[in-house]
C-alpha cells in the first residue's frame, strides 16, 4: 500500500527490538512467534549493542523482528484522504453523523447535521465510540477501551535505528530526529493521573536508556482512548440485523488497517466472506 500510494515519507521499516517481558514470558513470546512462522530472531547482549550502539545498557537478550515498521499515523491518514479526493471521493470532515436509515429504494441514507447523504453501503469505523452505537442501527459494540498516551519530542542528535519495545516504554525515532514514545502496549492510564507528570516520566525513561544524556525536550502529547473490543480482538464485517451496514473496529488500526480495508472491501463488493475474518465477526457478541 505504501508503494502504491507513495507513502514512503510517512512509513519506515527499521525492524523491532523487543524485550518488554523477561523470563518465561520472554521465552513464551519467542516460541509463539516462531510457531507461527514469524520472522523473529533471538539476539544476545553483544548483538543488540552492535545494532544500537547508543543504548546505555543493552539487555541480556531481545527478539529482533526485521520485517516490522512504523507509520506516522496522522500524515498517513492525511495522505490516504488526499488520495481518495484525487480519485473522485467526497470528503465531509465537518459533518457530524447523527443516524442511518434504510432508503425506500436501495441502500441507505446517512443523516448528518448538514443534510442527508445517500449511499450503497455504510461502514462504521468509529473506534472507541463504537460502544455508543448509532441511531437507526440497533447495535452497540461492547468495548473495553483503554486510555493511552503518545508523545513526540523535538529532534535529537542521538540516533536509534529500530523500534524499541522495552519493559517500561516503547519508542522510535522519526527521520527528522524526533522521538515518538508511548507506554507499553497493555497499559491503561489512571484517569486521575496527571498527564504532564506522566509525560515527564516517559521522557526520563527514554533518557535513562540513551548514551550521552541527550537533551530530550517534549514537543507534543496526545491523550486518547484505545479502541479495544470487549474480548480484545478485532470486529470486522456485517452488523447483525442491519443489511448493508458493516463494522471495522480494532486495536491496532494502524497495523491492521491496510489488510482489513482490503478484505472488507472484497466482502462488500464481491459478496464473498473472507475466511481470514471468520473469527472476528460482530455476531460473537450476544445483544441483550
Amino acid at each position: 500500500l505504501g508503494q502504491r500510494l507513495e507513502l514512503q515519507a510517512h512509513v519506515s521499516w527499521p525492524g523491532t527490538l523487543w524485550w518488554e517481558d523477561a523470563g518465561q514470558d520472554f521465552e513464551a513470546q519467542f516460541a509463539s512467534l516462531t510457531a507461527r512462522g514469524y520472522g523473529a530472531r533471538r539476539l544476545d547482549h553483544d548483538e543488540i549493542a552492535a545494532l544500537e550502539p547508543n543504548l546505555r545498557a543493552c539487555p541480556a537478550h531481545a527478539l529482533f523482528t526485521p520485517m516490522e515498521g512504523a507509520a506516522q499515523a496522522q500524515s498517513v491518514a492525511q495522505s490516504l484522504l488526499a488520495h481518495v479526493a484525487r480519485r473522485g471521493g467526497q470528503l465531509c470532515p465537518e459533518r457530524e453523523v447523527t443516524a442511518v436509515r434504510s432508503s425506500p429504494g436501495a441502500g441507505h441514507i446517512v443523516q448528518t447535521n448538514a443534510g442527508d447523504l445517500p449511499c450503497d453501503f455504510v461502514i462504521l469505523a468509529t473506534g472507541a465510540a463504537a460502544c455508543r452505537g448509532l441511531a437507526g442501527v440497533e447495535w452497540a459494540l461492547p468495548m473495553a477501551n483503554k486510555r493511552g498516551m503518545i508523545l513526540q519530542t523535538r529532534p535529537v542528535q542521538t540516533r536509534i535505528h529500530h523500534i524499541l519495545m522495552t519493559p517500561d516504554v516503547h519508542f522510535r525515532q522519526n527521520p527528522d530526529g524526533s522521538l515518538v514514545a508511548g507506554e507499553i502496549f497493555s497499559g491503561d492510564l489512571d484517569p486521575s493521573e496527571d498527564a504532564s507528570a506522566l509525560a515527564d516520566t516517559v521522557i526520563a525513561r527514554i533518557c535513562q536508556k540513551l548514551r550521552g544524556q541527550p537533551d530530550v525536550q517534549l514537543a507534543e502529547v496526545k491523550l486518547g482512548e484505545r479502541p479495544v473490543p470487549l474480548d480484545g480482538l478485532p470486529v470486522v464485517g456485517a452488523v447483525p440485523g442491519a443489511p448493508g451496514v458493516f463494522l471495522a473496529v480494532m486495536h491496532s488500526g494502524v497495523t491492521l488497517g491496510p489488510l482489513i480495508g482490503q478484505l472488507l472491501a472484497q466482502e462488500i463488493l464481491q459478496g464473498s466472506p473472507s475466511p481470514l475474518l471468520s473469527s472476528f465477526r460482530a455476531s460473537r457478541f450476544a445483544q441483550a
